[in-house]
């Protein structure tokens, strides 16, 4: 630049990498921040699933007791007959 006009003041002199960088920082950001939010609630929507069939199968777990103890078999338990096998 001074080649060209030796009495231009120069200030703030970045290489074009350290711009970008820069301009991108943001947008990073955003991008890292949404990832962790997405990931939140990923965990918290298998935790509820669990919650959900660990609560179905807690409140069943009495009935198939009592159905074992009268002598069910496995396909009357598990609602599953060999014909569909």
């Amino acid at each position: 630049m001074w080649s060209v006009d030796p009495n231009l003041p120069l200030a703030d002199v970045y290489t074009l990498d350290y711009l970008y960088r820069k301009s991108m920082a943001r947008t990073s950001f955003t991008l890292v921040m949404l990832a962790v939010a997405a990931g939140t609630a990923l965990l918290l929507g298998v935790v509820g699933f669990y919650g959900v069939i660990a609560y179905s199968v807690s409140q069943r777990r009495r009935e198939i007791g009592i159905r074992v103890a009268l002598g069910a078999q496995h396909q009357q338990l598990t609602g599953c007959s060999s014909e569909t096998r």
